[in-house]
């Protein structure tokens, strides 16, 4: 079935004209720069070091194997992949073949999973037999049935099931392949056809938000270029090695530490499959890290370590961060401590692009803002609450975000991307922020109910609409608790049913046993007779939150 979008000739035109789409897709941009960096070391992760040719051959013979799988233009793979070598191959063979990745978490369960894969139609997984001490294929073997679309799946390692293939057989070397990095060239095999378009599909970012399941912005191979639009704060060349901590298949971690990374820079690209601070300062000594990407609390898990001061971490410029406040006192100790620059960014699963701050930005402009727009291609606005006006410098609203850069609509809700985008091509993030004279952007709330939890964004309604299986809950509402590490923490208001009690421990396995991630775990159950309720008939969780911070304040 074809994904219906947004896009439109003129649309398409607008931004051809202004030279930020071309007719250069993601695959093609990754042959170049396989031609041009051969011998240089692409990726090094926890298993292995692999050069720009080895790559470009093992994504070559992977797009061939899924080829001959059957996998064709448009087709939707699902892949839930840890921070390995494996991770890009995938995202680059899906391109090369005009395919669709939907990418999944690693701490993603039954629950979450079997939902993209269901709702994405999607008729390929590729997943890992085991990785952090889960079984993915006895996941897979549970939520299975119930999924027809779903021919194909591949596996990475070595306990593969009936009726699955083994991802290294789809990389072998094939018998009289060619050595050179040639072979990073789209399949001679595949029919003309089948070659994919710069405006075509390429991701399914799908992201929990506000509404009970997780939707999914669509990216095109056009519009992950764009993110190259971060650039002017990122200053990324060549010669850079990245530390990414961020997940691959997370919009931050795909994005950035993958397309920019591996098919527009040329760069090197250092994977963390699982973080741990002390492994992190010795990859940046060992490796002479010039980047690093992650979260606050990764951040500040590094400058607390006790061996911080045993590592030599001079070659580090500058440390990325999104989705959470960094406190200015520790950009202040970075910059003392580590020597590098500090740099944080909005950013959102629709939305490859936006405001950033600056390496030499002031450290309590870094903490209070997310930054300027990164590029002329980057248009910002602030409308009032119907949406209808763009109110003057100053004034707080909701932000929106014009470019080439922004998703083309959300998979399967044609409803949901039109009460997204303005008329004239705005997209509305659900963000209230003030935008000053000098084009910096200042949160002053979330409009979407969502629990940012230490850079994870976590959807209440979805832990709600489980809960509510539970026998002995009456009604329940979920709602964020601050934290001083993590921004946020996951706390549970339940109404228990008539002449019943419920513990954390119960909910939280209740939860489990229903697939759920634990990092949407609630870490705090408040019973109550009732919950605040408005006129209409809404939860008021200003007060739930209101309330929860209180107790914290009072130690109870």
């Amino acid at each position: 079935m074809a994904i219906e979008t947004r896009l439109t000739p003129a649309l398409i035109a607008e931004y051809v004209s202004k030279g930020y789409w071309t007719d250069v897709t993601v695959g093609e941009r990754f042959n170049q720069i396989v031609r041009t960096f051969p011998q240089k070391t692409a990726i090094l992760d926890t298993q292995r070091r692999i050069t720009y040719a080895d790559f470009g051959r093992m994504v070559y013979r992977l797009s061939v194997g899924l080829h001959k799988l059957g996998i064709r233009r448009g087709d939707r793979v699902t892949a839930q992949l840890p921070n390995r070598v494996e991770a890009s191959a995938t995202y680059f063979a899906v391109a090369k073949i005009g395919a669709v990745l939907c990418p999944v978490v690693p701490y993603y369960r039954g629950a979450e999973v079997r939902y993209i894969l269901e709702h994405s139609e999607s008729i390929a997984f590729i997943l890992p037999d085991t990785f952090g001490g889960f079984d993915y294929v006895q996941m897979l073997q549970e939520i299975r049935p119930g999924l027809p679309d779903l021919r194909h799946v591949v596996i990475v390692g070595e306990v593969i099931p009936p009726g699955a293939v083994a991802f290294k057989e789809l990389t072998a070397e094939q018998s009289g392949a060619s050595s050179t990095p040639a072979q990073a060239e789209t399949p001679a095999r595949q029919p003309a056809a089948l070659k994919a378009d710069a405006n075509d599909p390429l991701v399914l970012m799908f992201t929990s938000g506000t509404e009970a399941a997780p939707k999914a912005p669509i990216w095109t191979h056009n519009t992950i270029h764009n993110c190259m639009s971060y650039n002017a704060g990122f200053g990324f060349t060549e010669k850079d090695t990245l530390l990414c901590l961020a997940p691959a298949y997370h919009a931050f971690g795909l994005a950035v530490g993958c397309n920019v990374i591996l098919s527009e820079i040329g760069a090197t690209c250092v994977w963390m499959d699982a973080f741990d601070p002390e492994a992190a300062l010795r990859l940046i000594e060992r490796e002479r890290v010039t980047v690093a990407l992650g979260v606050p609390p990764q951040l500040m898990a590094l400058l607390n370590h006790p061996s911080l001061k045993k590592y030599d971490l001079s070659s580090l410029r500058v440390f990325i961060t999104g989705a959470a406040p960094m406190p200015s006192e520790g950009i202040k100790r970075l910059r003392a401590e580590v020597g590098c620059g500090f740099i944080t960014l909005w950013g959102a699963s629709e939305s490859v692009a936006g405001p950033i701050t600056r390496a030499d930005d002031p450290p309590e402009l870094a903490a209070t803002t997310v930054g300027r727009a990164g590029s002329p291609a980057v248009e910002l606005a602030v409308f009032d609450e119907k949406r209808e006006k763009i109110l003057p410098t100053g004034q707080p609203g909701e932000m929106a975000v014009r470019g080439p850069f922004v998703h083309v609509g959300y998979y399967r809700d044609p409803e949901l991307t039109k009460r997204s985008f303005h008329p004239d091509g705005w997209f509305f993030t659900g963000d209230s922020v003030v935008i000053d004279e000098r084009g910096y952007v200042s949160f002053v709330s979330r409009i979407k109910d969502i629990i940012n939890r230490g850079g994870e964004k976590i959807s209440p309604r979805e832990v709600e609409e489980h809960l509510y299986a539970h026998p002995k809950v009456l009604a329940v509402a979920v709602v964020g608790m601050p934290d001083p590490r993590l921004g946020e923490r996951n706390c549970v208001y339940i109404v228990p049913r008539p002449g019943q009690t419920v513990t954390l421990e119960e909910i939280v396995s209740f939860l489990l046993g229903r697939g759920l991630a634990k990092v949407k775990l609630p870490e705090r159950l408040e019973l109550v007779e009732s919950l605040p309720m408005t006129a209409s008939g809404k939860v008021r969780k200003i007060a739930l939150r209101q309330d929860v911070a209180r107790k914290l304040e009072q130690g109870l």
